[in-house]
C-alpha cells in the first residue's frame, strides 16, 4: 500500500534555525540510515521544486488531482 507522505522523504528533519547538521554519531546496527544517506537526504532534482498549487477544502479536494495526474504522467 502506498501511504503518501511528505514529499521525497516521507518525513521532516527539523532544525529551529533551518540549516541541516549531520548528527554527532547515529545510534549503531540502522538497516536503513547511514551518515552518507543522511546527506544525500537534503539534494533534489530540479524538476522538484515549488510549484503553484491550490489548498485542499472541505469544498474542494485538489490534492487528489494532483496526486492522479502524477500517477498518470509516470504510468504513461
Amino acid at each position: 500500500t502506498y501511504i503518501p507522505s511528505f514529499g521525497d522523504w516521507g518525513f521532516v528533519m527539523v532544525t529551529q534555525d533551518g540549516a541541516f547538521r549531520e548528527p554527532a554519531a547515529l545510534p549503531s546496527g540502522l538497516k536503513y540510515l547511514s551518515p552518507d544517506l543522511l546527506g544525500a537526504m537534503t539534494v533534489f532534482p530540479e524538476d522538484s521544486g515549488p510549484l503553484e498549487v491550490k489548498p485542499n477544502t472541505i469544498l474542494s479536494h485538489p490534492l487528489v488531482t494532483y496526486y492522479e495526474d502524477g500517477w498518470a504522467a509516470w504510468m504513461n
